[in-house]
């Protein structure tokens, strides 16, 4: 995936809230010449964090131009302080967007068909080739 043109490999997220690199991710692509940071007031928390867990320190936010396989989307990312040793982390609305994240809803309902519209179903499959086309005989 291109961030601003730069080929990295993020982790979409679906449990998170905002995107967020780290600055040794921003420095090694040389995303730090490229883009402005600007002053954030976010503050995130780890996931499944104990309540006296302090909040990751976020120097600030920028945003790049994150390109997928068939769509670009400009993306403000969290920028947290040191090295964090993983993958910078796409949100999950983000993820969304970029069709990385692919949610899907099912509905399963009972059947309650009758014995009669179970006939007509299993006539209508059976035949299906008769019920086809624009209703006209041949010849007429």
């Amino acid at each position: 995936m291109l961030i601003s043109g730069v080929g990295i490999t993020v982790l979409p997220d679906s449990g998170a809230m905002v995107s967020a690199m780290d600055e040794a991710t921003l420095k090694r692509y040389g995303l730090d010449k490229r883009v402005k940071i600007r002053k954030s007031r976010c503050q995130i928390k780890p996931y499944r964090a104990a309540p006296e867990t302090n909040l990751l320190p976020v120097l600030g936010s920028f945003e790049a131009l994150k390109e997928a396989k068939t769509k670009m989307k400009v993306v403000t990312w969290q920028l947290i302080k040191g090295d964090t040793q993983t993958a910078p982390l796409l949100s999950y609305n983000n993820g969304k967007d970029l069709g990385m994240i692919l949610v899907t809803n099912a509905i399963s309902k009972e059947s309650n068909q009758t014995k009669e519209e179970k006939y007509v179903k299993e006539i209508l499959e059976e035949y299906k080739d008769q019920f086809e086309g624009f209703g006209k005989l041949k010849g007429i």
